[in-house]
């Protein structure tokens, strides 16, 4: 099974490794149903997920310099959503 970086509640301010869960696809092939899915079935939060595509643009974005900009308020923006998700469910 393939693996994607998810970062636990307690990693999100902190400076820790990801955990691995192999119920989530990795970042490489991840379509955005899969993506839906998880997010329904809490295997991963919008923060967790949002965090490990932060780390792999930091991973790689030296070689392949492909994003210019990254907003700063993306982490607070996706925990917001998982807030709202929580209270109201999923949107659309």
């Amino acid at each position: 099974m393939e693996r994607m970086y998810v970062f636990p509640p307690s990693a999100i301010l902190a400076d820790t490794k990801p955990v691995y869960h192999t119920s989530v696809p990795s970042l490489f092939d991840i379509t955005l149903d899969q993506i839906g899915y998880g997010l329904d079935k809490g295997s991963f939060s919008s923060a967790q997920l949002v965090k490990a595509y932060l780390a792999r643009i930091e991973e790689v974005n030296n070689t392949f310099r492909a994003v210019i900009e990254v907003n700063p308020d993306a982490f607070r923006i996706a925990q917001h959503l998982d807030n709202e998700m929580r209270t109201s469910g999923r949107r659309g």
